[in-house]
């Protein structure tokens, strides 16, 4: 220390030391000294080290004043933050760095200060969450993307992305994608860590629903179809669950196309096609398909031949023979699906099936092309001659003329008539009633018998399912018959005949007859009464059943040379009643009583006793050495008699062939289709033509019909026509006759 030095500090030091003697004599007459607060900052303690953003608790309670006065305390930080009062506080520094801390303590007038030096470290920051997406509002079907490059951290530390998409599915990675699958509003958080404080942000996304495709829904009706017929197709069914409208483009496979949601097309050529269609809604467009079938149509054709009962099947155009199948089936019955097909042209094939026709059934026959329906044909079955399968009635117009001629016979009949047609379930009806003439011609070289009359009544025959079940009829006649003895060229009878004649089927049921006239040379009234019906035998034994006919009649005239007589004559007949036979007497009993009368006195002289006779029989009227009866020739109506099955429902081109019960060859053939007028109104019918003929050549014949065809009176015949001849025996038979409908009606 240099002498300046000591000098100053001496001088020092002893002004100090008077002035406090003095102080300790003035003592009790001068006031006391204030003495300043001592501040004491007790915590934290000097070098500690805090982390910003750590709130620091600074206590200052062991300041105090010496004379234990109140003092204040003022905290200055260090860090240009506002100061704080009061024995304690808090603080933290947002910054690090070193801070001085001072505590100002005050008593009014004097102050004291205490210091502490604190280190603040930077303490670890949370990173800053930031994420964006590419599409706040996106569909449920799109996939948004999540990307949280924007997220910082101050610290630069190693981050980890934790995200949360609020549809209850979690997520991590700093980039990712998301699709939300339902509809609604969704909150997504992104949460990122710095392994030891956390950042987050969070973002609304709002998801609508997406456009969803349509679910294509076709048909057509139907898949399988004829050539060049429509086949509708339709997507109409096809859904948009967006309710957007929905349009539709056709590729038909066939080279052709079409729009909408219903089209028609027809396919000109024979196959399978796949049709595609495509739906769309505007935006997004589906695809279906389906496949539908074009086939040729078959024509079905009756083709029976006695016992091989076929179909011809006539297609539209050319087909292979291993496409073609039938099948038959009887809705009562057996059902043949496999029928053997034989080909006939490349167009045209038969079907042979073991199906046998049945009268009052019904046959379904289908011809079938690549496994599907090209024809369908459905037939009732009648026995002969068909008829409608509903009621109906009407009025029938009948004209009938038949010859019979031989050698020595010539008769003709020509009879007219009108009357009723009844229809009903599978049964028909013809009333006729009729009036016409008859002609007959008898000649040998001694005797010409000659007849003619005319003739009324009613004729009426019942069917069922074409099979005639009865017949009867009612006529009544009056006429004269004469004879011509050729040899002495006189007439030798003239008689006048009336009769009336009952029978069902071939049985009579009444006959009762009058003749009055001469018989050369007498006079003859006789009187033929029916006497009802009694069994009886013929000469060999065998019983009929006939009808007895009473027989009472006089015979009165004069032979010349002779004189004047009467005859008597009382007879019972038993008169077999089937007409299928001739020469039907077959038993009688008979009294004759003859007079003789003398013109001048009037007197009468019985010749003789009665001559009765009981139990004649006629054992052999015709020679043939058989007891009567005599079966007659077959009649000209049973000989052209078509037995066996025949449709109701007729088509152009079917054909039946068969040999009745009588050996005559039936062809029944349908030529052709066209319309008929029946009291003002039009019906469709088709021509049919039966031809019959016998091996023998002695019967030929035709029979024509005009039979409807469509509709409810389908089988109905409205108007037939026959022409017939048949020899046997040395005579000739022949019989036209023509049967029209004048009015039909079809009944409920």
């Amino acid at each position: 220390m240099s002498g300046i030095r000591k000098r100053v500090l001496i001088l020092i030091i002893g002004t100090m030391l008077i002035a406090t003697a003095l102080s300790a004599c003035l003592g009790e007459n001068k006031p006391a000294v204030n003495k300043p607060p001592t501040a004491r900052i007790s915590s934290p303690a000097t070098g500690s080290v805090f982390d910003t953003g750590t709130v620091i608790i600074f206590d200052g309670n062991q300041s105090k004043d010496p004379e234990k006065k109140a003092i204040t305390l003022k905290w200055d930080f260090g860090d240009n933050s506002i100061n704080s009062t009061g024995n304690t506080t808090t603080h933290s520094y947002a910054l690090p760095g070193r801070y001085m801390v001072t505590l100002t303590v005050s008593d009014g007038k004097k102050t004291g200060m205490d210091r502490i030096e604190l280190r603040i470290n930077q303490a670890n920051r949370a990173p800053v969450a930031k994420f964006n997406v590419t599409r706040q509002n996106a569909s449920n079907e799109e996939l948004v993307e999540f990307n949280a490059s924007a997220t910082t951290d101050a610290d630069n530390d190693t981050l980890t992305f934790s995200w949360n998409f609020g549809d209850s599915t979690n997520g991590s990675g700093k980039v990712i994608t998301h699709t939300f699958t339902v509809v609604g509003s969704y909150t997504v958080t992104l949460n990122v860590s710095d392994g030891k404080t956390f950042g987050a942000a969070s973002m609304s996304i709002s998801v609508y629903q997406a456009n969803r495709p349509p679910v294509p829904v076709l048909s057509a009706s139907p898949l399988v179809a004829l050539l060049n017929s429509d086949i509708e197709f339709n997507a109409s069914a096809s859904t948009d669950q967006d309710n957007d409208m929905l349009t539709a483009s056709w590729a038909f496979g066939d080279g052709s196309n079409g729009t909408g949601l219903v089209v028609k097309h027809a396919f000109a050529k024979v196959g399978n096609f796949t049709v595609i269609a495509n739906i769309s809604d505007g935006k997004l467009t589906r695809t279906a398909q389906l496949i539908v079938t074009a086939i040729p149509r078959a024509k079905i054709l009756v083709d029976w031949n006695g016992t091989d009962f076929g179909y011809i099947l006539k297609f539209e155009t050319n087909v292979e023979k291993a496409n073609v199948s039938g099948s038959v089936k009887d809705l009562q019955g057996v059902t043949d699906m496999a029928p053997q097909v034989t080909e006939i042209a490349k167009d045209t094939y038969r079907i042979k099936t073991t199906v046998i026709p049945q009268k009052s059934h019904v046959l379904t026959v289908v011809a079938w092309y690549l496994g599907s329906v090209a024809g369908t044909r459905n037939m009732t079955i009648y026995d002969g001659q068909p008829m409608p399968g509903v009621n109906a009635s009407g009025t029938v117009g009948a004209s009938i003329s038949t010859h019979k001629y031989s050698n020595t016979t010539d008769e003709q009949m020509t009879l007219s008539g009108t009357g009723n047609m009844v229809i009903s379930g599978g049964t028909s009806n013809y009333t006729i009633i009729v009036s016409g003439k008859g002609n007959s011609t008898s000649t040998n070289k001694d005797i010409r018998t000659t007849a003619s009359g005319n003739i009324t009544g009613s004729f009426s025959m019942t069917s069922e399912w074409g099979t005639q079940t009865s017949k009867n009829q009612g006529l009544n006649s009056a006429g004269n018959m004469s004879q011509v003895n050729t040899t002495l060229g006189m007439e030798v009878m003239r008689v006048y005949t009336e009769a009336t004649d009952m029978s069902q089927d071939h049985n009579i049921t009444y006959h009762s007859m009058n003749q009055t006239g001469v018989l050369s040379p007498y006079a003859i009234k006789i009187d033929y009464t029916f006497g009802g019906i009694n069994d009886h035998a013929n000469g060999a034994g065998k019983i009929y059943s006939c009808y007895k006919l009473y027989m009472k009649g006089t015979l009165e005239g004069t032979i010349p040379m002779s004189g004047h007589y009467i005859r008597f004559i009382n007879e019972t007949d038993w008169i077999v009643r089937d007409d299928r036979y001739e020469n039907t007497t077959i038993y009688k009993e008979y009294e004759i009583t003859v007079y003789k009368i003398d013109d001048t006195n009037g007197t009468w002289t019985l010749l003789s006793a009665p001559e009765t006779v009981n139990g004649t029989e006629y054992p052999d009227e015709n020679g043939d050495g058989v007891y009567n009866p005599d079966l007659k020739p077959v009649s000209i109506d049973d000989a052209f008699t078509f037995n066996g099955p025949m449709p109701r429902e007729l088509a152009v081109g079917d054909r039946i062939t068969g040999t009745n019960i009588h050996g005559v060859k039936a062809v029944m053939e349908v030529l052709d289709e066209s319309t008929m007028t029946v009291d003002g109104k039009v019906y469709t019918v088709v021509h049919v033509k039966s031809t019959f003929s016998s091996a023998s050549g002695n019967a030929t014949g035709a029979s024509e019909g005009w039979m409807v065809s469509a509709g409810n009176l389908t089988g109905l015949s409205l108007k037939s026509q026959d022409n017939k001849t048949r020899s046997t025996n040395g005579v000739t038979e022949t019989n036209i006759s023509e049967l029209v409908a004048l009015t039909v009606r079809e009944d409920p």
